[in-house]
């Protein structure tokens, strides 16, 4: 996997004037999740831009939906919970709330 310097995006439309002044003029690539006009995501062209070949590795919405759920299972403070948000404190822990 290479080491090229990346601007991430959750979606193609959230990119704003501030973050691609940022990259004008450098080698930054920019990658986004979501193709929202189409419903689709946009994971094969990030596989091609670090290098990722092997069919075993590839990255993938559900990989990523997967990392996601374990890392706030681990730690449930790297979200911030307002009260009162139907789906707070979920009493199992196996019953993630989907977040995707």
């Amino acid at each position: 996997m290479n080491s090229r310097c990346r601007a991430i995006e959750s979606r193609c439309r959230d990119q704003n004037s501030s973050s691609k002044t940022v990259r004008d003029g450098t080698k930054k690539q920019h990658w986004f999740r979501r193709i929202t006009k189409k419903g689709t995501t946009n994971w094969p062209t990030l596989n091609e831009l670090v290098g990722i070949k092997e069919k075993t590795d590839l990255l993938t919405e559900d990989s990523f939906k997967t990392f996601v759920r374990k890392v706030i299972t681990k730690n449930s403070s790297v979200l911030y919970l307002e009260e009162g948000i139907p789906w707070n404190a979920p009493k199992d822990d196996d019953k993630i709330p989907s977040l995707m």
